[in-house]
């Protein structure tokens, strides 16, 4: 994750970079939906927050990114509020059992 760069697909950086449709604002009518905007103040992320606070022992987005385990939480935490929901179908591939699966073979020609 490009936590540090903000480069991941919240709403100020989609806009910023012109895909259609997408405004900067929050849902909530914020000038921009930052990763410091949802980490600290976004009521959409207020009962994700606390999680964030206990697990991580912070809000701040630069002292949770100071550290590695604490960024690797503030990055699980994003995840887990959907935010980035263009992520989900990539997190669920990574957590599919293939033990039992077999290569694909193409039947030559």
């Amino acid at each position: 994750m490009l936590l540090r760069t903000e480069i991941l697909g919240l709403r100020a950086w989609l806009a910023k970079i012109g895909v259609p449709n997408i405004d900067p604002i929050c849902t909530w009518g914020h000038s921009r939906q930052t990763l410091t905007h949802v980490m600290a103040f976004c009521p959409d992320t207020k009962d994700a927050r606390l999680q964030l606070l206990t697990r991580g022992g912070t809000i701040h987005v630069r002292d949770l990114l100071r550290d590695k385990n604490k960024a690797t939480i503030a990055e699980q935490w994003l995840l887990d509020t959907r935010l980035l929901d263009h992520l989900q179908t990539a997190i669920e591939v990574a957590n599919t059992d293939t033990t039992n699966w077999q290569p694909f073979h193409m039947p030559r020609a």
